[in-house]
Formats: structure tokens, sequence, C-alpha cells
């Protein structure tokens, strides 16, 4: 990766100004959580070529060939309480979605159909690009720090991918049809991360989950719930005011899911 580039082709006033580049690393979020526990500043990103330990939710392994992704964590110093963590997860989604579209149109490439599925992953054309991870550090109940990691697939062809993935997976190659500069996608997401996080502190993220459920597809599928208690078929009603699911039983019952995975039924 060339910084030196990334200097040249940053846009923004404090993220990304704080650099830490890694050639392999466990966890880009481990790094950042270490940083934040050591004082380092609001903005601060690590990138890593590659993670031996890359990781989503629940401990799920993250596969990236090295040198062909984006692996990076963003650090921030949200004033808000821990009932907003899942909201700032979907601000993440709805902040990457945004640039991604803007890269592809600055770029002069064709569009594509990019949605988000609850909670964590965006897909384009129905196959997963992009996981994000957040990971904080609590005080009482506020958060003290807050740690966003993104795994995004930019460059590797899906006839390269595990063969376990290449069903359920892509990259943007797929669609540019030529290679993702990664330290030009890195600065402009960069930059339209620090635009939309001063204006998201300042409303206290009132409209996160409006903009994130226009870029959903799954309300009113069937889904298998995937928890500690074990799995269960039931119908994706509707996401609430926290940005946790609202799921219907099949007795008609809604219930609240604060944390787990899903999948299509």
């Amino acid at each position: 990766m060339d910084i030196d580039r990334i200097n040249k082709k940053l846009q923004t006033s404090i993220f990304g100004k704080n650099l830490f580049y890694l050639h392999e690393i466990d966890s880009t979020n481990n790094y950042a959580l270490k940083l934040a526990k050591e004082g380092a500043p609001e903005g601060t990103v690590v990138v890593a070529d590659y993670q031996t330990k890359g990781k989503g939710r629940l401990d799920r392994k993250w596969y990236s060939a090295p040198g062909e992704n984006l692996l990076l964590s963003i650090l921030i110093y949200p004033e808000q309480e821990i009932e907003l963590v899942q909201k700032i997860t979907l601000a993440a989604a709805n902040i990457l979605i945004e640039s991604i579209e803007s890269y592809l149109k600055k770029h002069h490439y064709n569009k594509v159909d990019i949605n988000v599925k609850w909670p964590n992953d965006l897909l384009i054309n129905g196959k997963k690009t992009a996981g994000i991870l957040t990971e904080s550090i609590l005080r009482e109940k506020h958060i003290k720090a807050l740690v966003i990691g993104f795994g995004i697939n930019l460059n590797t062809l899906e006839s390269k991918m595990p063969l376990e993935l290449r069903e359920t997976a892509t990259s943007l190659i797929e669609f540019t049809k030529e290679p993702v500069i990664i330290e030009d996608f890195l600065a402009h997401f960069l930059y339209c991360f620090e635009q939309s996080y001063f204006v998201l502190e300042r409303t206290n993220y009132s409209q996160v989950v409006p903009l994130w459920k226009k870029y959903c597809k799954q309300f009113g599928k069937t889904i298998s719930i995937e928890t500690s208690n074990g799995n269960e078929e039931v119908c994706f009603y509707d996401i609430n005011d926290e940005g946790h699911l609202i799921y219907r039983r099949t007795d008609g019952e809604l219930k609240e899911l604060i944390s787990g995975t899903i999948v299509e039924a």
C-alpha cells in the first residue's frame, strides 16, 4: 500500500491524518482498540494488507486475500450512550453504500444494486461485498471509544475465492472490470465518512434508520434467526428506532432481536 498516495489524496480534516499501516496484523480492530486505550485521537485509522484473525460478528472468520481488499478500522469518540452502538453500525453501512455509489459515479463505472442485510453486511447484486464490526470501550452507560472495522472486497475475483464463498460473495472488481486502486478508494471513503459523521453527531443519528431501511430488501421475508438459544424461522418485520430487528414469530407475536445473525430461510 502506498501511504504517500493516500496522504496526497486525503481531503479530510482529522480522519486518516493519524494513519497506521500494517502489512500483517491479527485484527485491525484489536490494534485500534489498543490505540484508543493509549489515547489515540479521534479519526485514527488502522489499515492492513492481511489479517491473520480477521473476524466478523460472533467471531466468524473474515476471508480476504493479502493485498487485494480494504481492511480498516476507524476510531471515533461519539458523545453518545451505549444504546446508540447498533444505530452507529447501521450509519456506517449507509456511509459505505453512499461512498461506493459516489466512487463508481466519479470514475464513470456503471451503477450497481447495493443493499444491506441486518445487522452489518453490505450486498451487491445479492452477494456479500463488505462486513462491518463495531467494538466499543464503555464507561458506565456511555461510549468512551468506538472502533468501526470494515472488510471491503475490492479486487478479489469470485473465481479466486474459496469454493464455499463463490456463490455468496463478490467484489467491486466484478463490476468495474479493472482493479480498484485501494489507496484512492480509502481516501474517498474517509472523506465521505468524515462528512457524514460530523452531521450524524450533530443530529443524534436521527435519520440513520429511515435511510438504512431504504437499502434493505428483507422486510416481509422469512428468515432463520441464529442466536445462542438455537435457530428459529420467523418473518423479518421491521427495524426499530434503536436499530434492533423486530421479527414476527409463527404465532404472530412480535419480538425484538438485539444481537444475533440471520439467514434467508
